[in-house]
């Protein structure tokens, strides 16, 4: 079934024709959506930014042909590799280049100013700006060329040759032998069985959606994610939410959330291991002290269960919460169009829901700036960890943005609006023919297609 609806989407053979099952398709592949993952997915077989940083530390790049600093940090001289193309007729220009660096540069900082000169860009702050590489590392900041609407051009080994309802093509600029020359990146369904031997990854979908036939006939690695799920604990009365997040069994809620689940990894803060600051263990909780400090005992609250796989584990749960607290617990289920609505729009309908915060980078902001933005979590303020957030993401000293962010974890967690349940753990599967798979952190989720061989 599957070459059918391959080869129907545009593949160009069997063997170099590599095949990605996602749950849903982006109507766009344009580097400002460089934030939703399968986006992400494609931007990293079709662009490529000006720096990399694969060992955490040094940068390199594959798109200049060589690049400098000021000691101060002040001072950046960039010189672009002027062979590679964004597509057959466009190069990579010094004037692209500039216009590239223009754009990003102020919005990373408006005091930036730009020259071109002897085919390299330099760009100059007002003051000492450490963090600029690493922000030109980020794949929303790479060298990108609007083809239209929808579609943009990097400078990435592959070009997205076109976008379907069920299906989105790319094809690689120059075809190599022993490598993939095309990606078809399809919309998972009912009609691609379990079997497939054709599809090289599903490791976009759950590990509960994957096959048995997967784990038995593909090489495997295990891969510790940077993600946490969170009971998202959205109330308006303080004590109500502390008795919540004090007396909510986690391991219990977590295995009855995700009954298929078996294993799962402790982390005590919305932080996951991998980012500063993050912490092993569970979260601190006094139960007795939470249910003391109640003024007003019962009640009942609601909670929003978006899976459809658990609803007995959940129900049970709740049962157990009102032995325990007093409290009812009403679950409700709304379709995924709808939640996905109500998730973000004040007032919710419901008091708790679990929702998983993820980033591509350890990033501090990627885990706390949806409890502080309009259209985040929350149906209230958190006026203290707000401006703890914001000093956070202004300022240019590690250290000082280290502290600040510690102090807007501790408001979630003093303010018992986020309790941290589990770090993602993944086993991730990719076929055996491949020889030179690299294992690190962000590889195994959004790989590198164009540089595997066989």
């Amino acid at each position: 079934m599957l070459v059918g609806l391959a080869c129907a989407a545009g593949c160009r053979g069997g063997q170099d024709n590599w095949v990605v099952l996602a749950n849903s398709l982006p109507p766009k592949v344009r580097t400002d959506q460089a934030f939703v993952s399968i986006v992400l997915y494609i931007l990293k077989q079709t662009h490529e930014p000006l720096l990399r940083r694969d060992d955490g530390e040094n940068y390199s790049s594959r798109v200049l042909r060589k690049w400098t600093r000021s000691l101060d940090n002040r001072e950046y001289s960039f010189c672009p590799d002027q062979s590679l193309r964004f597509n057959q007729k466009v190069t990579f220009s010094t004037e692209l280049l500039a216009a590239q660096l223009e754009a990003t540069a102020k919005k990373y900082d408006d005091s930036a100013v730009l020259t071109a000169q002897d085919g390299c860009v330099s760009v100059s702050f007002a003051s000492s700006r450490p963090t600029y590489l690493s922000f030109l590392t980020r794949y929303e900041n790479a060298p990108t060329l609007a083809r239209n609407g929808a579609i943009e051009d990097g400078l990435g080994p592959f070009t997205v040759e076109k976008i379907e309802k069920n299906s989105i093509v790319l094809a690689r600029k120059s075809p190599v032998l022993r490598g993939y020359n095309t990606i078809v990146v399809l919309q998972n369904s009912t009609d691609i069985a379990a079997d497939d031997r054709g599809i090289a990854d599903w490791n976009l979908l759950s590990g509960v959606e994957m096959p048995h036939s997967v784990q038995r006939g593909y090489q495997s690695f295990t891969n510790t994610e940077l993600k946490t799920g969170n009971l998202i604990i959205n109330h308006l009365d303080p004590a109500m939410r502390g008795m919540i997040y004090h007396c909510t069994d986690i391991d219990s809620l977590r295995r009855s959330f995700l009954p298929a689940k078996k294993e799962f990894s402790d982390v005590a803060t919305v932080l996951p291991i991998g980012v500063p600051g993050a912490q092993q263990g569970m979260a601190k909780q006094d139960c007795r002290a939470a249910l003391a400090s109640m003024r007003h005992k019962g009640g009942s609250i609601v909670f929003s269960n978006w899976r459809t796989d658990n609803d007995q584990e959940m129900d049970n749960y709740a049962k157990a919460f009102f032995k325990k607290t007093g409290v009812q617990m009403r679950l409700v289920r709304y379709p995924p169009a709808e939640f996905k609505k109500i998730l973000h729009t004040r007032p919710r309908p419901y008091h708790l829901t679990i929702m998983h915060l993820d980033a591509v980078v350890p990033d501090y902001r990627a885990f706390v700036e949806v409890f502080f933005r309009d259209d985040g979590y929350l149906d209230f303020d958190l006026p203290a960890g707000a401006a703890y957030f914001e000093n956070m993401i202004r300022t240019e000293d590690a250290e000082r943005k280290h502290r600040l962010a510690m102090s807007v974890v501790g408001e979630l967690s003093g303010k018992a609006v986020a309790l941290p349940l589990y770090q993602s753990v993944r086993v991730f599967r990719y076929p055996k023919k491949i020889k030179n798979l690299v294992v690190g952190r962000g590889f195994l989720e959004y790989p590198e297609i164009g540089d595997f061989r066989w």
